[in-house]
This record gives structure tokens, sequence and C-alpha cells, in this order.
């Protein structure tokens, strides 16, 4: 069933390997995930350097937590998901490797839930290839605070 789907997705949209990635990347069976992500929203996935809330239903976040970049290295797109179990202030930057600070891609206030956010590199010519890290600071509503830093490589 899954590689039916996943051969479906590829004939639908063969020039869109992300929407594929992006349903695997949530850990579920695509042909379950196909339920929960409509297809026809896909436009919605690619909207680059904004933040998804996740619309998997019944789920319950307890912790914290900053995924590892994916794919990781990448060109030019790569999709981070972090999930968040009380609302709060959220700000997810990226640093180079001498520590400064390359751009913000969030700094909003959000609900608890898993989000995701697809960073493209090209609407930021100034980075080049090499390591950078992501930082993740989180400050809950119920005044707990979380940080979390990941490494991630660009290949241009």
């Amino acid at each position: 069933m899954a590689t039916n789907l996943y051969n479906q997705l590829q004939t639908q949209f063969p020039n869109d390997p992300l929407l594929v990635d992006a349903l695997i990347l949530l850990g579920d069976d695509p042909s379950t995930m196909l339920a929960k992500v409509k297809i026809n929203q896909r436009q919605n996935l690619h909207k680059k350097n904004e933040v998804q809330k996740s619309d998997v239903d019944n789920l319950i976040v307890k912790d914290f937590s900053l995924e590892q970049n994916y794919p990781n290295p990448f060109n030019p797109v790569t999709i981070i998901q972090y999930q968040i179990p009380v609302a709060g202030n959220v700000k997810l930057k990226i640093f180079d490797i001498l520590g400064r600070e390359v751009t913000e891609l969030i700094n909003q206030e959000q609900t608890e839930g898993v989000y995701r956010i697809i960073f493209d590199i090209d609407s930021h010519k100034k980075l080049s290839s090499g390591v950078y890290y992501y930082v993740i600071e989180v400050k809950g509503s119920d005044g707990r605070n979380y940080r979390n830093v990941k490494k991630m490589t660009i290949l241009k």
C-alpha cells in the first residue's frame, strides 16, 4: 500500500519530492498520513521559511524537542521540526560556525504542538557551503524554558 502511494505521489507530483519526504519525516506510514495531510494543500507545505503546524490528529506533546534537520547535508532546502508541550514564545535562529547570527527564522507566540519549517537557503544568498547551527529557545507560558542546538551542513 505504501509503495503504491509513493508511486502515485511521484506520478502526480514528479518534481515535488519534498512532499513525500515530509510525509515520511512525520514518522508515520505514508498511506495513513495521506488522510492527515491533504494533497490538495500541497502548496502550503512549500511556503519557504514559514512555520507549519502539524495537523496530525490526537497528538499529545509531552516534552520539548528539536529534531535533526532533514536532509542533512542539504542544498537548497531542508526541514527543521520541533515540538513544544505548552504555549510560549518560540525563537529559531541560524548561526554560522563563528557564532554570528545569520538569520532568525521564527520569533513568535505558538500554541503547543509539533511544528516544522522549510528552510530554503536560496532566500538567504549570503549563506555559503559549510557548517551552521540552528538554535531554538522557548519561553513557556507555564514558566518552563527550553533551549537546544543542532548542527547542519550546507553543500553548494
